[in-house]
């Protein structure tokens, strides 16, 4: 992929919107992720460009009427790119599955989706007062601090609230467990290196987390003050940015398939951040 990107030369979001208007698209992926890049692309004029989905199953043969397609069904299409729209912990197998089949045109598109969905950002140290007050109704970094606290053998349930709070979208256990294992390789590396400014978290000028929730609560466990982010502007409604399934409020977990114990431990460690940055 690296490869390729660099042969295309894209650099931001501009250049992958050139390219995509160039060029016959497909979409991997049919998920929340590569619904919103579509319908992104489709406010911009560019929706034209894309002719399908493409998954590796055919569970579903359309999305809201668009096509969706099987790895196969490639065959149709003359040297299509190839926008793979998915979590970062699946593309390699995708990647594989492509080149497989003999396609080497495609780009991974989830480091310019919010640049290409949001604008253009500006970057700048932000409390974590400021992130915590805009997420503090959400379990989202709860979740993810716990997760942290059984690696360092505070308790023995973290993961699995972890791994329940994944699967509210839906997700394949094996995409679950996938994810937790990069969430670990996260944690030792922040061991290691500490925050990466390098790769700042994308957030909203409210505060509110756009892309970096695993960052930001090792930024809480490791008491961080501030943070350097990417702070994009508000042009789009929050719930176009994320599915709210992934997103629960704390006061409807009680909904969800959390044990009592579970839901316990969830509002406990809420109340708890609350009181060390509210």
């Amino acid at each position: 992929m690296r490869n390729y990107l660099s042969m295309l030369n894209i650099k931001d979001a501009d250049d992958l919107k050139r390219i995509i208007a160039s060029r016959e698209c497909v979409i991997y992926g049919a998920g929340y992720v590569a619904q919103r890049f579509f319908k992104t692309l489709r406010r911009q004029g560019l929706g034209e460009r894309i002719k399908a989905y493409v998954t590796s199953s055919n569970t579903v043969t359309s999305v809201e009427g668009f096509p969706v397609i099987s790895l196969d069904g490639l065959k149709k299409y003359s040297n299509p790119l190839v926008l793979i729209a998915v979590h970062e912990a699946i593309v390699p197998q995708i990647e594989i599955a492509l080149q497989k089949k003999g396609y080497r045109e495609y780009i991974w598109i989830y480091p310019f989706l919010y640049e290409v969905m949001l604008g253009k950002p500006y970057i700048s140290d932000v409390s974590l007062t400021t992130i915590w007050r805009a997420s503090k109704d959400s379990i989202v970094l709860p979740a993810r601090y716990l997760a942290i606290e059984q690696y360092y053998g505070k308790n023995d349930y973290g993961y699995e609230i972890y791994k329940k709070s994944i699967k509210l979208l839906d997700s394949a256990d094996d995409v679950v467990e996938k994810r937790l294992r990069e969430f670990l390789k996260l944690i030792i590396n922040w061991e290691k290196k500490g925050y990466d400014e390098n790769k700042p978290v994308k957030i909203l000028g409210n505060g509110l987390i756009v892309d970096g929730a695993h960052r930001i609560s090792l930024a809480l466990y490791h008491r961080l003050s501030n943070v350097k982010c990417e702070i994009y502007p508000e042009t789009v409604p929050y719930k176009e940015i994320h599915n709210p399934a992934a997103i629960p409020l704390i006061a409807n977990i009680h909904l969800l398939k959390f044990t009592q114990s579970e839901q316990n431990a969830l509002e406990e460690k809420n109340k708890y951040l609350s009181y060390i940055y509210y």
